[in-house]
This record gives structure tokens, C-alpha cells and sequence, in this order.
């Protein structure tokens, strides 16, 4: 027998074991991560079980007539058991919360921003084969840039500025607040008349949460902060956030030294991702960005949001 549950404030232990045991165990998609922005959306998660057992959930906002993953988060996905399970359950039970958002719910479409493959433990594409069979379309494609750590190398440009940085005195250091980084991303975006997303009251409550998940580290010359980077930690991967610099920072090639540095902290992980490079669910890319990235050695990798009307 299958049930479909909107998640309430009774499921937040049963999700939260459910999300540590599953093949993405994000800290993105616990409850303290998200209900830290509930101010921000109107809950719409999912819950499916099979006779009892919790097989999968949606983490799901609504927004005006869409059932959503969260605006908020990067990815949302369909999270599945990490046990075994019969495909076949998976597959009906899909088409009955595809039945529910459109009869219970009363919306009129289903967005799933797919969560990239660097982030799971093991390969498993179940939920693309679920949204094509159930003719959900591609609407968007964010660039994001990666590499794997286990093989590969800095381009020579960069070891340069990586040595004149360490014979100058520079040092990478993990700190506990994150103001100074946030101060210097506040200065550098101030031009463009933007803000950083989070203020650093924000990023150190959120790390309160997640200690061994959240990172942040200033590069130091004698006591000064010349740039710097926020870490979040997801299974195999690291996520780089707020790389920034100072304008002597970016003098000494400052951001070429974090990179390096972060190379050496997480040889044991297999990928560091620097985010995307683009807007509007991939329509608008920059270039600019883009290139600085790749000049760092990154390759890239899609963030995809598919879309069923219903």
C-alpha cells in the first residue's frame, strides 16, 4: 500500500535519519538547513511510503501554482532509499504523487531541480528515468564548474602565484566567524549594487548547526585578511562559496593560493565545486566568470531543472 505525506513538524527526526541514510546525505536538505529560511516559502515536502516504510521523499515548496523544489536551495531532487527496493514501487508510486500534487494539492505543475551526481555517495539515476517516463521536459541547465581531486594538476600560472604567495607570507587559516569574509564580499559586490546572500550572523548560526559541515577560512598575511572562502561539505564533494579577495589580495593572486591550499586540505575528497556561472536557470552565462574559473583548471558540470505541467 502506498501513502503520501506532507511533511509537518512531527517528521523531522524520520526525515532527518531519513535524508543521513540515503545515497545524499546533504545537510542542505535537513530540517535545521531548511527551515532556517521558512520565512521564505511555503512548505510543500513529500513523504512516500510502501506498506509503512518511508521509501523516498520531495523536499517541496509552493510556489503560486507550482509545486517546487526549494527557490532557495541549489538542488532538491527526489531523494531515495539507500536500501534496496523494487523499482516497480518506485515507478507506481510516482505517478500517484504526480496524481497528488495535481488533485490534492490542486497545482498546476511539478519543478525538480535534480541534484548532480558528484553529491551521492554511488551512482543512481533512478529519478531521470522516473521524470522521463512521466514526460517531464528540461527547462533549465545551470554551468557549474568542477574537478576531480584525485587527478588533477594546477595549471603552471597558477603554481607560480601559489609559491609567491607562500614565500610572501600568506597563510590559509580555518576561522570560527565569518564576518571578515563577509565584509570583503560586501566591499567587492558593492559596485554592482548587489549583497552576498547571507549576512554573517546568518552563515554563523548556520555552522553552529553543522559544524563538520560548514567550513570558513581567511587567507592571512601576518594578521590581515587578504580573501577567503566559505566550505560546505557534502559526501564526497566540497563546495567552495564567497571565494573573494581584497583589492591587495587580488594583487597577490590570492584566490589562486585558496585554491591550491583547499587542493592540498581535501585530497581525501574526490570533487571541489565552484558553483555556477549563470542566471536565469541557465539562460544568461558569464562568460567572464566562466573563464576566470577555467584558467583555474575547472571543467564543468549541469545543474538540470526539469518541469511537468499537470
Amino acid at each position: 500500500m502506498i501513502e503520501i505525506k506532507l511533511f509537518d513538524d512531527s517528521c523531522k527526526n524520520e526525515w532527518d535519519e531519513f535524508i543521513e541514510n540515503s545515497n545524499v546525505t546533504s545537510f542542505l536538505l535537513k530540517r535545521d538547513f531548511i527551515e532556517y529560511h521558512k520565512e521564505n516559502y511555503e512548505e510543500n515536502s513529500l513523504m512516500v511510503y510502501k506498506n509503512e516504510k518511508l521509501i523516498y521523499i520531495i523536499p517541496a515548496c509552493k510556489i503560486e501554482k507550482t509545486f517546487s523544489s526549494f527557490h532557495f536551495l541549489t538542488y532538491g531532487g527526489i531523494i531515495l532509499s539507500n536500501d534496496s527496493y523494487k523499482f516497480l514501487d518506485i515507478e507506481q508510486s510516482f505517478r500517484e504523487v504526480i496524481d497528488y500534487v495535481k488533485t490534492t494539492l490542486n497545482l498546476k505543475n511539478i519543478t525538480i531541480k535534480r541534484i548532480p551526481f558528484i553529491y551521492y555517495k554511488k551512482p543512481n539515476e533512478d529519478d531521470l528515468y522516473l521524470m522521463f517516463k512521466n514526460d517531464f521536459k528540461l527547462i533549465g541547465r545551470q554551468l557549474s564548474s568542477t574537478f576531480n581531486l584525485n587527478d588533477f594538476n594546477i595549471p603552471n600560472k597558477k603554481k607560480y602565484n601559489y609559491r609567491k604567495c607562500i614565500n610572501n607570507g600568506i597563510e590559509l587559516i580555518e576561522c570560527l566567524d565569518s564576518k571578515n569574509l563577509i565584509d570583503i564580499m560586501s566591499y567587492n559586490l558593492k559596485k554592482y549594487k548587489k549583497k552576498p546572500v547571507h549576512n554573517y550572523n546568518q552563515l554563523n548560526y548556520l555552522k553552529s548547526k553543522f559544524p563538520n559541515n560548514i567550513m570558513f577560512y581567511e587567507a592571512k598575511l601576518n594578521s590581515e585578511p587578504l580573501g577567503g572562502c566559505i566550505i560546505f561539505k557534502v559526501n564526497r564533494c566540497i563546495h567552495v562559496q564567497y571565494l573573494c579577495s581584497t583589492d591587495l589580495g587580488r594583487k597577490k593572486r590570492v584566490v589562486d593560493f585558496i585554491v591550491n591550499e583547499l587542493v592540498k586540505i581535501y585530497s581525501d575528497y574526490e570533487f571541489l565545486d565552484y558553483g555556477i556561472s549563470t542566471e536565469n536557470n541557465g539562460e544568461f552565462l558569464n562568460y567572464t566568470l566562466l573563464n576566470a574559473k577555467r584558467e583555474l583548471g575547472f571543467d564543468s558540470i549541469c545543474y538540470d531543472i526539469y518541469n511537468k505541467e499537470l
